[in-house]
């Protein structure tokens, strides 16, 4: 910047440029530190209506800060861009009157995010007042143009990503609040919530997942009513684990044949893929545990823990990590350990689409469950990994092959 900006005509807007960078900086620290990581505000129960205000204030300070920063706004514009600052600072009072309530179980607010509080409050009013300042007597009138001469390039420029900022952030405690209530819906269901992803709260993974599954959420509402679904083979044992294809992931959320079989569980146990189905599994109220891996105990140990304690059948995708179609060793495993039998399961649409190696059943087609013969565990154990997984293999190639003659 040159000498100019800072002591000429642009002088002020440039110091109240300065204060709303100084107070989008402690805002995003304050949510990001010390709501959502330091002491998990989303998580406490008492702290929901605090949670609530935040959301509403940031969907206030959205419209603000495009009339007061972004636009040199007059007229009606400026007159509403300062009743929702009224709003705002009303939100911001009954905050104060909350916030002593709300972190009770973590000993009130600290006194380091109250100072930040108030220098950010601070900061931000004293960017408002100084643009205020500076506007003409003209601009209060109502029948003032709703735009006057447009504010220096750096000062709309910073409003305008102040108010991008600040949707991102309201996004944020949207979905903070939605994780909160699908918690809350599990556990009013008698669905267990360890090893869940929303449980967990990997922010980054989760906020990648969470739009993408309600998208497709939506995408299957309009598919799912539409089709028709048939079974072939023997109904499953009730404490079977059926292993299938990852491919036939899209067939099983767009039908009901496996998604509503009593007491079931549905596991993944990798990386950040993982994240998605078991998210979505949770929306619709389905019990979905997703394990991963840490210093003392690995996902398949996990899983095998907590299979002894589940009594309905377990679905998994027993090539998620690719190579699509290939059986993992590891269902001998948990064969083994449980005692359970293991159940080979195909799915087939008559007519469909292939995404990224997935089939994407059509509105009005029919999807088709094949069920294998259950193999019961004792008859593996005299096989070694290898030949028990080639076993296996051939027990579920059969019916992608039996599809054929249907």
């Amino acid at each position: 910047m040159t000498a100019e900006v800072f002591f000429g005509p642009n002088a002020i807007y440039t110091v109240a440029t300065t204060f709303l960078i100084f107070f989008t900086l402690l805002g995003a620290f304050d949510g990001l530190y010390f709501h959502i990581y330091k002491f998990k505000l989303h998580r406490l129960p008492e702290a929901r209506l605090e949670h609530q205000i935040h959301a509403a204030r940031g969907v206030l300070f959205v419209p603000i800060s495009l009339l007061l920063f972004a636009y040199n706004s007059a007229g009606w514009f400026l007159w509403l861009g300062l009743f929702l600052l009224l709003l705002d600072i009303t939100l911001e009072i009954v905050d104060i009157l909350v916030e002593k309530s709300a972190r009770k179980l973590i000993g009130g607010i600290h006194p380091p995010e109250s100072a930040l509080h108030v220098t950010a409050t601070a900061a931000r009013m004293a960017a408002i007042v100084l643009v205020l300042s500076v506007k003409p007597a003209s601009a209060w009138g109502l029948s003032s143009p709703v735009f006057l001469e447009a504010y220096p390039p750096f000062l709309a420029y910073t409003g305008l990503l102040f108010a991008i900022c600040t949707g991102l952030g309201t996004v944020s405690q949207v979905w903070t609040m939605w994780v909160a209530y699908l918690l809350r819906s599990n556990q009013a269901r008698g669905i267990s919530n360890e090893g869940n992803p929303i449980e967990d709260y990997d922010i980054p993974k989760i906020y990648i997942a969470m739009p993408i599954a309600l998208a497709l959420e939506a995408v299957l509402r309009w598919i799912r009513p539409t089709i028709r679904e048939e079974k072939v083979g023997p109904l499953p044992p009730k404490n079977a684990i059926l292993y299938t294809y990852h491919r036939d992931a899209m067939l099983t959320l767009s039908s009901k044949t496996l998604t509503s079989l009593p007491g079931a569980s549905y596991i993944g146990y990798h990386g950040v893929a993982s994240y998605f189905p078991t998210l979505y599994y949770s929306i619709l109220g389905i019990r979905a545990i997703r394990f991963k891996n840490n210093i003392d105990e690995s996902p398949k140990s996990q899983i095998i823990r907590e299979m002894k304690n589940w009594d309905g059948p377990v679905v998994i995708r027993t090539d998620s990590g690719r190579p699509y179609g290939k059986v993992r060793a590891s269902l001998l495993d948990l064969a083994a350990a449980t005692g359970r039998p293991l159940v080979p399961v195909v799915q087939k649409a008559d007519r469909f689409i292939t995404v990224n190696e997935h089939t994407v059943p059509f509105r009005n087609s029919q999807i088709t469950t094949y069920f294998g013969e259950a193999i019961p565990a004792e008859s593996l154990s005299s096989l070694d990994r290898t030949a028990g997984r080639e076993f296996l293999q051939r027990r579920i190639d059969a019916l992608v092959f039996s599809q054929v003659s249907h």
